[in-house]
């Protein structure tokens, strides 16, 4: 269940595979007769200690939110027997609050709401709302849009430009925001058009100022104009929708906007994972026709949908999260280029200084020189004003910290500043394209033709010769009656960098994440069916222990016995991987592991394969359970035999001891690396065809195999051994000779030492 509990929405791909995977236990639990609370044995009454609290938006009001929920918290209490369920009413301003405060345990919001909470990560879904309806339960809803039916002058959404309009909340999806995403497509902004806009609080009050004409249009959300028409609170004669009702196949109520996921039941983050799928389970398990869906206004709850519909909404609104997205602000520019405007600062006051003062010299000159005559003093004055101001613009680009250099026609380079020279040499009389990157002709994306034009480029580019990334500015400039061009080279190596560690790391998250969950997954199903199994194989035994020897039966029993042994072999490798296997922890000497089962290892092998064995003497020994390192070396010696397939090929088994460090334990295949030290390693080398780049990434997922009849947990299971053990693996992917695994055990002790010692804590 915590697949589909990820706060994210899943990828591509993942969600039927997902569906394929709980398929048979959702059927199972719905035909079968037991309940939730015979699968997740309730805690004891000593475990209890706090109400459960579940968070609802009362979005019709407290007294109907206690009314609708209230049987759920009993619902739940019963099939977890020894909990306390409370529900708490909340208002759409305080849903964000008491998630985040933690003082609930779990929500029922609206999906606008849960959107933000999944973005900022405190909530994550695990069961979607569905509503009653002729066509069958229905997952999702969206916005009606209507009007009094006598108010003729209302027939499309333009029309209503300078009316008055009533929604039920700000925040409230079917109440106001799939209406507003509508009104904006008609480019309608309510706060400009609209006479005025009233949010009333609830659907019925809506309902009610416009049927009064206090509003001369409102919104709520879909299904509430039939509900409010079945329970006698109006009459469906009375109103229009606006625009005219489009019916939506499958679909039965009146709608004027986009569908959108029904309100998720929630958990908020740092709940009991436990507790979250006993919850799960139970809310799965609830029939339509119970009296508990009934009291909820729908028909039971199902597999949570996906909510990037709502995100998008939130995007196109800029509301949330989103409130701010592609905006830059004058902080931001102040933040980001602060020592670039300091340093502006600090040249133009010294450029206003130094004007200043030429002022002051220049009028102590006119006033010694007065008896010269007028042309010879404006001579001067225009001499020395032109000097100034080259020196300015000499000093200012030799301040600068970015590349700079001007050209000519010619791609002669007339002008460079210190910062050019540091990076890529000597500019003097050198052409640009030759200087810069070592060619004989101008660059293939030269835009020197477009600069003389009159045009200012820009363009990014890495440059070999200096080994950094340039944001490239390029502009006409003239000087001396001619126009020459100005490039301005600014360093973004570093960002550029940092970008792509930011990349990478999310890239690892987001793959971290999808192997935890699905480590979870598979540990709960894998421990639950190995119960099952343990009940099956025994009752199994006593069947053929009662039988005849001679009973035709018989053999029927055995198969099915051996059917459930190979069972419970494949949880086993489930468990091996999700580290929840239990384990026995003796001292072990890997050469005598070799050596005691080295006829087996070779007896596995098909004639086409030769076996290599060959050891350290006198290596520590490690500390772990001998079965599990045993099925170490036979999926490993599996792997190799697969990978050298048909053709004659060979394989061979190395052990030895190293120091290793800190870098040398990055390159392990486990996210947890152990810490620097003395390793025993056992190496597997094949003499295949290696393996593609997409297949070595995905070596190590759970049910990832290249073979036809593989179930791809072999190496999961090895990589979940080695990290019980605290090692680590390393591959070396040699493409058309083969692969090497090396796999490394911390060593415990001397070769001969006889003193068996406990695995590290988690074992």
């Amino acid at each position: 269940m915590a697949a589909l509990c990820a706060g994210l929405p899943p990828r591509p791909g993942e969600r039927p595979f997902l569906l394929l995977l709980l398929s048979p236990l959702l059927l199972g639990l719905t035909l079968s007769p037991l309940q939730a609370h015979e699968i997740y044995p309730a805690p004891t009454a000593t475990s209890v200690a706090l109400p459960i609290r579940i968070g609802a938006l009362a979005n019709r009001g407290r007294e109907e939110c206690i009314r609708r929920w209230k049987p759920t918290a009993t619902y739940l209490e019963h099939h977890l027997g020894g909990s306390r369920f409370e529900i708490v009413p909340l208002d759409f301003g305080q849903v964000a609050q008491k998630v985040a405060s933690e003082e609930v345990q779990f929500i029922i919001t609206n999906p606008v709401q849960y959107a933000q909470l999944e973005f900022s990560g405190k909530a994550y879904r695990i069961a979607g709302f569905q509503l009653p309806s002729l066509n069958g339960p229905q997952g999702v809803y969206g916005g009606v849009i209507f009007t009094r039916a006598d108010r003729k002058d209302i027939r499309t959404l333009s029309d209503l430009k300078g009316k008055k309009f009533s929604a039920v909340d700000s925040e409230s999806l079917g109440g106001w925001l799939c209406a507003r995403r509508e009104l904006h497509g008609a480019r309608l902004k309510p706060e400009r058009d609209f006479a005025n806009l009233r949010f009333a609080g609830t659907h019925d009050a809506v309902v009610r100022d416009v049927v009064s004409g206090t509003s001369d249009a409102g919104t709520i959300r879909s299904s509430q104009l039939e509900t409010m028409a079945a329970q006698g609170k109006m009459d469906l004669r009375s109103i229009r929708v606006i625009p005219p009702a489009r019916p939506v196949r499958g679909y039965p109520f009146l709608l004027s906007t986009r569908l959108y996921p029904e309100w998720p039941f929630a958990v908020v983050s740092g709940t009991n994972d436990e507790l979250s799928r006993r919850v799960a389970i139970a809310l799965m398990t609830m029939r339509p026709d119970d009296p508990t869906a009934l009291a909820s206004g729908g028909s039971g709850w199902t597999i949570p949908a996906d909510y990037s519909a709502v995100h998008e909404l939130l995007r196109e609104l800029r509301l949330g999260p989103y409130r701010d997205m592609g905006r830059i602000t004058l902080g931001q520019v102040i933040t980001h280029y602060r020592t670039h405007l300091l340093a502006i600062t600090v040249a133009a006051s010294l450029i206003a200084l130094f004007a200043f003062r030429s002022l002051l010299l220049n009028r102590r000159l006119r006033a010694s020189l007065a008896e010269l005559s007028q042309r010879t003093s404006e001579l001067n004055e225009s001499r020395e004003n032109l000097r100034n101001e080259r020196d300015n613009l000499v000093a200012i680009f030799e301040a600068m910290q970015d590349d700079i250099y001007i050209s000519d026609s010619n791609h002669t380079i007339l002008y460079g500043n210190d910062a050019l020279a540091r990076d890529f040499g000597d500019w003097r009389g050198r052409i640009c394209h030759d200087y810069l990157d070592d060619r004989t002709s101008p660059c293939l994306d030269c835009r020197l033709r477009e600069v003389q034009a009159g045009a200012t480029v820009r363009r990014e580019q890495f440059f070999p010769k200096s080994g950094k990334t340039y944001d490239i500015i390029e502009t006409p400039l003239r000087q001396s009656g001619r126009t020459v061009k100005l490039t301005i080279f600014r360093d973004v190596t570093e960002l550029r960098a940092m970008e792509a560690e930011r990349l990478a790391m999310e890239r690892r998250l987001l793959h971290s994440q999808k192997l935890e969950s699905l480590g979870i997954l598979a540990g709960g199903i894998a421990h639950d069916f190995n119960n099952l199994l343990t009940v099956i194989i025994g009752n199994l035994d006593l069947v053929r222990r009662r039988l005849l020897p001679d009973s035709p039966t018989r053999g029927n029993i055995e198969s099915a016995q051996a059917a459930c042994q190979q069972a419970a072999k494949l949880i086993g490798q489930i468990l091996d991987y999700t580290g929840k296997m239990p384990v026995i922890a003796d001292s072990i000497d890997l050469n005598d592991l070799l050596r005691h089962n080295e006829a087996l290892l070779r007896g596995s092998l098909p004639e086409n394969v030769t076996l290599t064995i060959s050891i350290s003497d006198g290596i520590p020994r490690i500390r772990g359970d001998r079965s599990r390192i045993e099925q170490v070396v036979m999926n490993l010696l599996a792997n190799g035999v697969e990978a050298v397939g048909d053709a004659p090929g060979s394989i061979a088994i190395t052990t030895g001891v190293r120091e290793c460090d800190d870098s040398y334990l990055a390159q392990s295949r486990i996210e947890d690396k152990p810490p620097a030290g003395r390793f025993v390693y056992l190496e597997v080398a094949d003499s295949g065809c290696g393996m593609t780049r997409e297949t070595e990434v995905r070596l190590f997922e759970p049910f990832f195999t290249t073979k036809f009849m593989g179930r791809g947990l072999g190496l999961s299971a090895v990589q979940g051994i080695v990290k019980m053990h605290g090692g680590a693996i390393l591959l070396e992917n040699r493409q058309g000779r083969g692969s090497v695994f090396r796999v490394l055990f911390p060593a415990n002790g001397p070769a001969d030492s006889p003193h068996p010692s406990s695995l590290r804590s988690g074992l």
